[in-house]
């Protein structure tokens, strides 16, 4: 019997297992650190409408944001050292994150701002550690640790939101904001399926449900759903036809029933619909205006743009673009924008590829987790920075789907022509 074997000896032997969860969960607490940042020394939160946005500058955030990075890509070499890494593996994403940083460069020569050379450093340094996190040895292990880990410390950094009572106009905003708390709410109900035992994911379900519905998180709803539905989509592919014929028509009944009895909830309370400033008639809370504005910047300054978190410097009707394609072109220019796009949309096709060929429960989560991201970049601009966890985890993601696979070794230990032709050892391949 012949077939491909991608289970390395190394990972056999049960006290092997420790190193990579431990270096998992440590590269996820130091990721995951960043909420309690923004909670505890954030401002409190303040309701903003058109023209009258509040964007607080905090400059202790921005320094403890990049501490903590800059910690994280330290133990990213401690950690590819320990594990061991080929960086064959990430061509791909060292080409595209490369060029990305050379734009922000560019861009950033053109900014009248001092803080220009650190913003560029910490873009540079966040896409290292994702190439040293995709080109690990056993990274399905490091993957399980590092998101149940983050998962542990999102939820804790949600009931930190909830219990702070900073409500305004109806929303919670937990010092940070609610959108910024429906990207931890959404970020931690994705990487919970990796999360063992499986009873454990109800609790993280619940309060990040909660945390979602109570800041009214329309955005992060929305993309969780989308990677939701993707992911749901290759399990049923994966199943055999009776199977997933049954899961299909149970689907469309709970789907029915939802339409038929939680239809008025979900446009009224959830989707606020008819709501003054939030609903269908307010340019989607300012943000037609907010866009139409950002066109302008792209505008004037198509190439290489204004440089990296200089757009809201020049709009005046929302705090930034809340849009992560359209902040990308404004402060990388249209160049900058299909970098960009070349390596998100580019790692989610194939991590889809991935999915489909070489399936594993790591890659169903990386591809429903770039779908989100993906689709929150439609309403907000959270994915396209460096200085959030979301993001950084992102493009960890990204890396993990460009890595690139050679087949590793058949049942009978003979190594694939594939494996052997990238002079990689088929034992340390997963």
């Amino acid at each position: 019997m012949s077939g491909v074997n991608w289970a390395s000896p190394a990972l056999i032997h049960s006290g092997s297992r420790v190193t990579p969860i431990v270096i998992g969960s440590a590269w996820g607490a130091l990721l995951s650190l960043i909420p309690f940042f923004d909670f505890f020394l954030r401002p409190n939160y303040v309701g903003s409408s058109l023209y009258q946005s509040v964007n607080h500058v905090v400059p202790i955030i921005a320094f403890l944001s990049t501490a903590t990075l800059l910690a994280a890509v330290g133990f990213s070499f401690i950690a590819a050292s320990v594990l061991g890494v080929d960086y064959r593996r990430q061509s791909w994403m060292v080409a595209l994150s490369m060029t990305l940083t050379v734009l922000a460069g560019l861009s950033g020569m053109t900014a009248n701002s001092a803080i220009m050379p650190l913003v560029i450093l910490t873009l540079f340094l966040a896409f290292m550690m994702a190439v040293n996190f995709g080109a690990l040895n056993h990274w399905e292990s490091v993957f399980d640790s590092f998101a149940a880990t983050a998962v542990v410390l999102f939820i804790a950094a949600d009931l930190l939101a909830l219990t702070s009572h900073d409500f305004t106009w109806g929303r919670l905003g937990g010092h940070a904001g609610p959108n910024y708390w429906g990207m931890v709410s959404s970020s931690a109900l994705i990487l919970c399926l990796r999360v063992r035992p499986a009873w454990l994911r109800i609790p993280v379900v619940l309060i990040a449900c909660l945390t979602l519905y109570l800041g009214q998180a329309r955005g992060s709803i929305i993309g969780v759903v989308s990677g939701g539905v993707v992911m749901a989509s290759m399990k049923l592919v994966r199943m055999p036809t009776r199977i997933a014929l049954l899961a299909v028509v149970l689907a469309v009944l709970v789907g029915v029933l939802i339409f038929v009895f939680g239809s008025n909830f979900i446009a009224h309370k959830v989707l606020l619909i008819d709501d003054q400033y939030r609903g269908v008639a307010s340019n989607g809370s300012g943000r037609l205006i907010g866009w139409g504005e950002t066109f302008n910047i792209i505008a004037a300054h198509p190439l290489f743009g204004v440089g990296l978190r200089q757009h809201e410097q020049y709009l005046h009707a929302v705090s930034n673009a809340h849009n992560a394609y359209l902040a990308a072109a404004a402060e990388q220019g249209l160049i900058g924008l299909a970098a960009y796009l070349c390596l998100m949309i580019g790692a989610t096709i194939r991590a889809l590829l991935k999915v489909l060929k070489l399936y594993s429960p790591q890659r169903l989560v990386i591809l429903g987790y770039l779908i989100f991201l993906l689709t929150i970049g439609l309403f907000e601009q959270y994915s396209y920075q460096t200085g959030n966890s979301f993001a950084l985890i992102g493009m960890i993601a990204a890396a993990l789907s460009w890595r690139l696979e050679p087949r590793a070794t058949d049942f009978d230990g003979n190594p694939y022509p594939v494996a052997q032709r990238h002079g990689l050892d088929p034992s340390t391949l997963t």
